[in-house]
């Protein structure tokens, strides 16, 4: 079962609920205003990074975006079934070429938040940009190709291939070539 989710409301929700202006929120988590107010209104995909930089500021694990249902003490995810996707659009309902398939949606208290993200090309216009964040970050090419760049230098990544690092260091993924590009990408804080 595939659930469309919101991601921009729900992160108006926790920041409103938290009593947060977007200035507050932007000065908390680094991340600047505008962009913070461009996710909440659907003009951006944000990536997964981002995301986690901003949970972190309102306090609460970047699975909390992508959750939909009832929380469990396992999650399980069949093939067949799916989990929970999070495909960003614009204001327009345009593709931005990023879609979240949360793999540990119902498993609560997480200390790890796995996903497979799908590229398209619509992203190459999208996500240029090189973030930071707490934690760790694992992310393993399914399919396609990415590239891979992580403090100033530049890697094509094919299927099959992997990297784990300290994603407080400056990175950035995107499409390297073809129409598509799916990958496994594990967050852990520390």
């Amino acid at each position: 079962m595939l659930v469309e989710i919101d991601v921009g409301s729900k992160l108006r929700k926790f920041r409103e609920t938290m009593n947060m202006s977007l200035q507050m929120l932007a000065k908390e988590s680094g991340i600047p205003e505008q962009l913070i107010s461009d996710i909440e209104n659907h003009k951006i995909s944000p990536p997964l990074g981002t995301l986690t930089r901003i949970a972190k500021a309102l306090n609460i694990k970047v699975g909390r975006f992508f959750e939909e249902g009832p929380r469990k003490a396992y999650s399980l995810v069949r093939k067949d079934e799916g989990g929970y996707m999070s495909r960003f659009q614009g204001k327009n309902m345009e593709s931005m070429g990023v879609q979240y398939l949360s793999l540990g949606f119902e498993k609560r208290e997480r200390l790890m938040e796995p996903f497979l993200v799908t590229l398209t090309e619509e992203s190459q216009t999208h996500n240029k940009v090189s973030l930071t964040h707490p934690g760790e970050e694992f992310i393993y090419v399914v399919e396609g190709e990415i590239e891979f760049e992580i403090m100033g230098r530049s890697e094509i990544l094919h299927r099959g291939d992997s990297a784990y690092f300290d994603s407080s260091m400056p990175h950035s993924i995107k499409l390297a070539s073809g129409k598509i590009a799916v990958y496994l990408a594990i967050f852990a804080d520390k």
